[in-house]
């Protein structure tokens, strides 16, 4: 998915970077695709029905499943953020991910899980979850939302942002 925002600065030498992706993967080939909860209106009415007699009122009462380019939900500096995690994103992107390719009871994982977003939709979904990170401070800040708690301690430095795991590898 690629979530499309209009808000920040221009670039003076190159293209502005006005986009998150969002990468979604499956199990396996046998996947849900639930586009009942998630579709959204049609842009514009056809004038003329001879144009498009396939569009029927009825289809536009039902409205349309969305692209892969969303630019419906809010973004970036417009989220009211739950963490102080610099990349949080909006829960509705999430919701609507989760809605679309899970069922009640199915698990979701998100192996980059920074705040926990997903895994809080994912609960509130009724979604069983995993949630991974590499940063400590990030599972920090998941787990202190997960269990409903604030956060105490607030300010970080870059290094906090950079630190590499300490790694043994074992056979």
């Amino acid at each position: 998915m690629v979530v499309k925002f209009n808000i920040g600065g221009r670039g003076k030498r190159e293209f502005a970077k006005k986009h998150d992706y969002i990468i979604v993967y499956t199990k396996s080939d046998v996947f849900a695709f639930n586009d009942k909860d998630i579709r959204i209106p049609y842009r514009s009415v056809i004038s003329k029905k001879q144009d498009r007699p396939n569009i029927t009122a009825e289809k536009l009462a039902i409205g349309t499943i969305p692209t892969n380019v969303w630019d419906d939900i809010p973004s970036g500096l417009k989220v009211k953020k739950k963490s102080d995690y610099f990349s949080e994103k909006h829960p509705k992107i999430l919701e609507r991910i989760i809605l679309t390719s899970s069922n009640k009871g199915d698990v979701v994982a998100d192996f980059f899980c920074g705040s926990g977003t997903t895994c809080v939709v994912a609960k509130q979904n009724e979604r069983n979850y995993y949630g991974c990170d590499i940063s400590e401070r990030a599972v920090s800040i998941s787990n202190c939302r997960l269990n409903g708690k604030k956060r105490e301690e607030k300010v970080f430095n870059k290094k906090d942002l950079t630190d590499e795991p300490n790694y043994e590898a074992r056979i």
